[in-house]
């Protein structure tokens, strides 16, 4: 994947391997929310460009493929369940929600959202904050599902994850790539 994109991010340009497990970490308005949609497709570049195993992306004729899996921060409301893989909803312990009604709490949504992105087949995972609403056994149930989930992944943080390759975002200028153990 390649991506430049326009201030407030400045240049940035990436070329990631398929299967990174990739943080976008920075404080607020850093540009990382901005580079996960442009990433997802929400928003469009006005100047520079993304591309997508090289190719445009969104495509030019307009086709939306989906290659990108995208949740937002804050994730919207639900009023029931939306479907997902029986094995994905264990693993983030919300099976027990199917079958109940809205409204649902911030986590709930969120986790529950994230389940139905996970369950479907992506080339690639654009996640805004997917870990900030969650509680510690949340946070651990999330990360180990993401560690296993087929094809890359950009999450963003106000923090550096272990075991993820880290870039730092400060006043939307790459500062530094690193692996934290």
């Amino acid at each position: 994947m390649h991506c430049t994109g326009p201030p407030p991010l400045g240049r940035i340009e990436l070329s990631l391997p398929g299967g990174v497990r990739l943080c976008v970490f920075g404080e607020s308005g850093s540009g990382r929310s901005t580079l996960c949609r442009l990433l997802a497709g929400v928003l469009t570049p006005t100047g520079g460009g993304l591309e997508l195993d090289d190719e445009p992306y969104p495509p030019p004729d307009g086709r939306r493929t989906a290659p990108v899996g995208y949740l937002p921060f804050p994730a919207p409301p639900l009023v029931r369940p939306p479907r997902m893989d029986p094995e994905i909803a264990h693993r983030l312990g919300v099976e027990h929600l199917f079958g109940r009604e809205g409204p649902f709490s911030t986590v709930e949504t969120h986790l529950l959202h994230l389940g139905q992105i996970l369950s479907r087949t992506h080339d690639f995972l654009a996640l805004d904050q997917p870990l900030a609403p969650l509680g510690e056994i949340e946070r651990a149930r999330v990360t180990a599902v993401l560690q296993t989930s087929p094809g890359g992944i950009l999450l963003t943080s106000a923090v550096p994850l272990d075991g993820w390759l880290n870039l730092n975002l400060t006043n939307g200028d790459l500062i530094e790539i690193n692996r934290c153990p």
